[in-house]
């Protein structure tokens, strides 16, 4: 079984095994640790007026820049792959838990296909995004983490161990009063190894 052959339905049963949760206030204490990273994975649905089907709307991440480092031809900026993305979700525009990165998991960990992207892709779309091997990650859904856990079980599949979700997501992190940022974050590049699975 190939790497893109997982379709993005079947991440969210098994990410469930090994996947830790967060409370609210253990994040709170931790938002200024260098060793932290969070990835909002909020896309809102919207309706497409032509066919009535519902679609997401989608982040930004520009892979464009680290194209000199090669790979297979069949590699595809994210661009490439969806000309139409316009940047972060509104969601992470109106308000995100501080410190944040906007992160389409469908666009960025997910190919065409529903499969998850090689590891080649996850590590270049992780280093782009400023995660690298040292960080743990934080990963804030709604109160359904549904993409929440379809981006644990692509970056622990790659060997990514010290990953998290949100407990309650951040409709809790609100409902608790917590403060919500509108700064759009943006990390230098770091060293993110993905880790074919054996």
């Amino acid at each position: 079984m190939t790497a893109r052959s997982q379709p993005f339905a079947s991440a969210r049963p098994r990410a469930l095994a090994g996947i830790g949760e967060v409370a609210p206030a253990w994040l709170e204490r931790r938002l200024a640790q260098a060793v932290l990273r969070i990835l909002d994975v909020r896309t809102e649905a919207r309706s497409n007026d032509a066919s009535g089907t519902r679609v997401r709307a989608t982040g930004n991440v520009e892979l464009r820049a680290y194209a000199h480092l090669g790979g297979p031809p069949v590699w595809k900026t994210n661009r490439e792959r969806h000309p139409t993305r316009l940047g972060p979700s509104s969601l992470y525009l109106s308000g995100h838990v501080p410190g944040a990165i906007a992160l389409d998991v469908r666009a960025v960990l997910f190919g065409d296909d529903g499969g998850v992207v090689s590891a080649p892709e996850l590590a270049l779309a992780m280093s782009t995004l400023g995660v690298g091997d040292e960080h743990t990650i934080v990963l804030v859904d709604e109160g359904r983490p549904e993409a929440a856990l379809a981006a644990a079980w692509a970056l622990t599949r790659y060997g990514h161990r010290d990953v998290h979700l949100l407990e309650g997501g951040f409709t809790r992190w609100v409902g608790e009063g917590r403060a919500v940022s509108r700064e759009i974050v943006r990390h230098r590049p770091a060293g993110y190894t993905a880790r074919v699975p054996s």
